[in-house]
């Protein structure tokens, strides 16, 4: 059972920090690489990441898995803005150059949230900057849970608990 999508609390929750970062994207034009740990009885934690390349990426994702193992956080969410492509279903294992590389790429605000207990969830939410940089338009949110799509990036977090996907 995936808790973000069967705890009401946690639905509820995960809707609001959807929300909320679409505000605050669309107001500043940006959502600077972030971690928030939460969890029971506990103030909750925020970390500024590091996405300037695969390296700190994944040197930003362990740190802040080590500091939500050690604190006793129940999960952790990361935000970011990043590049996403999409192509035909026909072409899926057809070679495509990297989304940032990608002719027809799209901005995407990206919440991932992983619980303790392995239970993943990813949020998508394309959107489109006007010639003057800022926000022009919101795509349809697309809502991912663990079991259909594993979020690579995550394993880090939490990885003794990991589910087996």
């Amino acid at each position: 059972m995936n808790i973000f999508l069967t705890d009401p609390a946690m639905k509820q929750m995960l809707n609001e920090v959807v929300v909320n970062a679409t505000k605050d994207l669309k107001r500043s034009g940006k959502v600077p690489p972030l971690g928030v740990m939460m969890g029971k009885g506990r103030a909750p934690g925020m970390m500024p990441l590091r996405f300037d390349d695969a390296e700190t990426k994944q040197e930003s994702l362990v740190m802040l898995g080590a500091i939500a193992k050690n604190v006793g956080y129940d999960f952790v969410i990361v935000l970011s803005e990043s590049w996403m492509a999409s192509h035909p279903i026909e072409e899926a294992d057809a070679p495509h150059p990297p989304p940032s590389e990608d002719p027809n790429r799209t901005e995407a605000l990206i919440i991932c949230m992983k619980h303790r207990d392995g239970s993943e969830v990813l949020v998508v939410v394309p959107f489109a900057r006007g010639e003057d940089g800022k926000i022009a338009s919101f795509g349809k949110r697309q809502q991912f849970d663990g079991d259909s799509v594993h979020v690579g990036m995550m394993d880090v977090i939490f990885p003794q608990e990991h589910s087996t996907h």
